[in-house]
């Protein structure tokens, strides 16, 4: 089964079931991180060349990206704060999600992740019947749709918020289909930021 299929079955989740997805997430944000010893021996093994520092640095900055995202919707699940309750935080709990959600649509346009999903269409081929130059052009316009989606949803705190994560919850999708749904090859983290971003999408549009 897709899996899209298995999180769109759910079209409510229960309090408990809110409960055990937080509760998952936060022990893979927990995971263990390696230590400084363990860093330094890897520095010293790659002392001779640039590149691979310039790529660990990058990876370790692309992974606390995605760790914030999810630690911002895991904020958001107890309480999204009102536009009265920013007042006076800079960067505000707003500002600081929207910082993270542009960092990863504007990923999209990074040539090591336009190489990536070259490789994944190019392997596997299209679910959706498109080629890999069809996908290369599907990246670039993705960018450019979901930038001015953004864009739309900059009025107020309110609006910001169910935008961004509608945001989330399209770049989500968008990898899924290069994936072709396929469970094994998706991130985990990837299912998780659908998973919250839907449920709160949910939760403010409640009356």
């Amino acid at each position: 089964m897709k899996i899209t299929e298995i999180i769109h079955k759910k079209k409510s989740y229960t309090p408990e079931e809110i409960g055990l997805l937080k509760a998952e997430v936060e022990l893979f944000l927990n995971q263990k991180e390696p230590s400084q010893s363990e860093i330094l021996a890897q520095r010293a093994k790659t002392l001779s060349s640039p590149v691979p520092h310039t790529i660990a640095f990058r990876s370790r900055e692309r992974v606390n990206k995605t760790k914030q995202i999810l630690q911002c919707l895991i904020a958001f699940l107890a309480n999204v704060p009102g536009t009265d309750e920013c007042e006076g935080q800079h960067p505000t709990p707003f500002e600081h999600f929207l910082g993270c959600v542009l960092f990863e649509v504007d990923l999209l346009l990074a040539e090591d992740v336009k190489d990536a999903v070259f490789f994944e269409i190019n392997q596997l081929g299209s679910a959706s019947g498109g080629n890999v130059w069809d996908y290369m052009g599907r990246v670039i316009d993705k960018n450019r749709e979901l930038n001015e989606l953004i864009i739309t949803g900059t009025s107020n705190a309110a609006s910001i918020f169910i935008t961004l994560c509608l945001v989330l919850e399209d770049l989500c999708l968008f990898w899924f289909d290069v994936k072709q749904e396929n469970m094994s090859r998706i991130r985990r983290s990837d299912i998780f930021i659908f998973e919250l971003a839907c449920i709160l999408q949910g939760q403010s549009r409640k009356p």
